[in-house]
């Protein structure tokens, strides 16, 4: 009897451990370079998707490496087993295609459509944010694109940096758990319909109240506040000397899932 204790202790104990190292290895913490776009795929392997909970890619991406991204944050519509909850894009360079075709500043339509990050960091360079966008992220807890005001906390939070022309229909629907939003230009961006949820509190910088109440923004709670002094962000540099800025894949790609 004490010997079939001993085996069944024994058991136990390799499967407590087995149990202890699964859960090491799905909260992975992993930061990559990716130095030609379209490569991802080959960085980062089926088997490891699962495996990884933090993520913090640089380098040169297209949508290639923007689908893999999508079925790492657990793609919704089309559930997948990746299981990343925070990513970090803030040092990656999005272009259409081949890193020769120039880009504007765009997140395009659904890039980031039904996925479950909870944190996302993004290039402060961003002009426009297509229809979409985020729709369905409702998980999403943190989303920055510029740095937030000394003190203020993440969870919660959306930081649209001074760069920022254009959010369209739609783009921040079912967002449900940003309830501040932080902008830093002086001029309202242009927001379309659909976006955000009723009482979030949108923060706008000192002396700029009249021009946010009047345009779309004033739906919301308006609070002024003493915005950092940030200047414009460069575009960013590609290795050969041209110039690249933040832009996402065509949106016939995105449209199609995490195929």
């Amino acid at each position: 009897m004490k010997h079939l204790y001993m085996v069944f202790l024994k058991i136990g104990l390799g499967l407590l451990l087995a149990f202890v190292g699964t859960l090491e290895l799905m909260s992975q913490s992993i930061s990559l370079h990716v130095p030609k776009e379209g490569t991802l795929p080959q960085i980062v392997s089926e088997n490891r998707i699962s495996q990884i909970k933090e993520l913090k890619v640089s380098g040169i991406l297209n949508e290639v490496d923007v689908v893999l991204l999508r079925k790492m944050g657990g793609y919704y519509t089309k559930p997948t087993c990746g299981t990343v909850t925070k990513l970090d894009l803030k040092e990656a360079t999005f272009v259409s295609g081949s890193s020769d075709e120039a880009s504007n500043g765009v997140i395009e339509f659904r890039m980031f459509y039904s996925t479950r990050f909870v944190s996302l960091l993004l290039p402060e360079y961003t002009r426009i944010i297509e229809r979409e966008a985020f729709d369905g992220c409702n998980q999403m807890s943190t989303l920055l694109f510029a740095p937030l005001p000394t003190g203020v906390s993440e969870v919660g939070a959306l930081s649209l940096p001074s760069s920022i022309e254009v959010i369209g229909m739609n783009a921040f629907r079912g967002c449900s758990q940003i309830r501040d939003i932080y902008l830093n230009s002086l001029v309202p961006p242009r927001l379309e319909t659909g976006n955000f949820i009723p009482d979030v509190r949108v923060h706008i910088p000192r002396g700029t109240y009249q021009s946010y109440w009047l345009s779309n923004w004033g739906d919301f709670e308006l609070v002024e506040y003493d915005a950092p002094a940030l200047d414009l962000p460069e575009p960013n540099a590609y290795l050969r000397g041209k110039t690249r800025v933040y832009r996402l894949p065509r949106r016939k790609n995105l449209s199609k899932g995490a195929d």
